[in-house]
């Protein structure tokens, strides 16, 4: 059995004493250990683990979706003296990250620790373009081909010195195999969600999937491309699909309105159990 319990998003589930960010972390809990897929921007992670009854000293693997500071600010919470703990990413995911128009009209938006210095904290930094085993049933996706003749990472992200666009070969996710099919959790599907879905039928021979979670980065698609988007998941079956973050509001209720009630919004506090495989 797999918990998967969300730690840090940007919105609060109503009533409860959790506090939001734009952000995204995930915990997975199994009998055979604790994984952190993100840690947020690294304001809420702590605090919202103790709110729900979560011992982040028992997280034995830290895996980043990508490079951004709004998915990797958390590893703050992690005090230098803590060893041992793996973190597994994509090489690219380190490298200096930037949005804007071009060179002079850049703002940071990179992991705001270098990789010496999550070195220096204790953690075993294990990077990796290939899906990786990390469990029993939980995998990473590895880096996400382009396959599509649609979907692109945005012009206004740059990476490297000096900045130059940014194809997000960082971008990529968590596959976690339960009785009730393939489970796909995601940061910000920088490389397109069809595109990644794609990637990992070909992972898991299935182009079913029990659930879908996290965000889509769809907040700024017009209509043709959530059509595009809404048209290619067609090809694919899901029983749910839970997203939020960077998905956008529009984006949100397109999906809605084409899937029904598959398609729900994720909220801190949220949290679901896979029966394993």
């Amino acid at each position: 059995m797999t918990r998967i319990t969300l730690l840090a998003e940007n919105t609060t589930a109503t009533g409860a004493a959790l506090m939001g960010e734009h952000g995204l972390s995930f915990l997975m809990e199994t009998p055979e250990t604790s994984i952190l897929f993100d840690t947020g921007q690294g304001m809420v992670l702590g605090a919202n683990a103790r709110t729900l009854g979560k011992d982040l000293s028992r997280v034995e693997t830290i895996v980043l979706s990508h490079g951004h500071y709004d998915h990797t600010g958390g590893l703050v919470f992690f005090e230098a003296g803590e060893k041992n703990k793996r973190l597994v990413a994509h090489p690219a995911a380190f490298a200096p990250k930037w949005a804007g128009r071009g060179p002079g009209q850049l703002i940071p938006i990179g992991c705001p620790f270098t990789e010496e210095e999550i070195r220096n904290r204790g953690f075993l930094i294990e990077t990796s373009t290939i899906s990786l085993p990390l469990s029993t049933g939980i995998r990473t996706t590895g880096e996400i081909p382009m396959v599509t003749d649609w979907e692109r990472v945005e012009s206004y992200f740059f990476a490297g010195e000096p900045a130059q666009p940014d194809s997000m070969p960082d971008d990529m996710g968590l596959i976690l195999e339960s009785a009730m099919g393939t489970v796909l959790i995601l940061g910000c599907t920088h490389r397109g969600i069809i595109n990644t879905l794609t990637h990992v039928a070909g992972i898991t021979g299935s182009r079913h999937f029990h659930a879908i979670l996290g965000g889509l980065h769809l907040g700024q698609a017009d209509e043709k491309r959530l059509n595009q988007v809404s048209s290619g998941l067609k090809d694919f079956s899901f029983d749910h699909m839970m997203i939020g973050h960077c998905t956008g509001i529009h984006a949100y209720g397109h999906l809605r309105r084409v899937f029904g009630e598959r398609v729900t919004s994720l909220s801190v506090g949220s949290s679901w159990t896979f029966p394993g495989n």
